[in-house]
This record gives C-alpha cells, sequence and structure tokens, in this order.
C-alpha cells in the first residue's frame, strides 16, 4: 500500500466518523475552560469546574447554530 491509498483511506474513515471527532474537539476544549472556571472560584470543586466549562461550551455551540439557522434558513 502506499501513501496515497493510505491518505485515501484514511479520509474516508474521517468522513465516515465525524461526530466522535467533534466531540473529541469539544471535550479538548472543555480542558482549556475547566482549569480556569477552577482556578477563579475557590468555593467549587474540580468536578463542578468541569460541568460549568461543560455547559458554557454547550450553550456557545447552540448560539451559534441557532444563529446559522436564523440567518441562512434554506441549508435547513
Amino acid at each position: 500500500m502506499n501513501s496515497n491509498q493510505v491518505f485515501a483511506q484514511v479520509k474516508q474513515q474521517w468522513q465516515k466518523r465525524r461526530v466522535p471527532l467533534k466531540l473529541f474537539l469539544f471535550m479538548c476544549a472543555n480542558l482549556a475552560v475547566a482549569p480556569a472556571i477552577y482556578a477563579n472560584n475557590e468555593g467549587i470543586s474540580q468536578g463542578q469546574a468541569y460541568a460549568i466549562g461543560l455547559l458554557i461550551l454547550t450553550t456557545f455551540v447552540l448560539s451559534v447554530y441557532l444563529f446559522v439557522v436564523m440567518f441562512v434558513p434554506e441549508k435547513f
């Protein structure tokens, strides 16, 4: 198998599995947000900081989605 075939196979697998990739990137973003929340407030636990970070990211993603749906409704 040459490198072009390997690249084509990786590209095909990536196109099939977009949801796991998006979830992975979402969780990586949470790893960047949660420590900042945890460092800002001393009264919350680390688990609560990760939950708050997850809620913030989910709210942001939903607001971007709704913004796109409002201005480009014919796509949906």
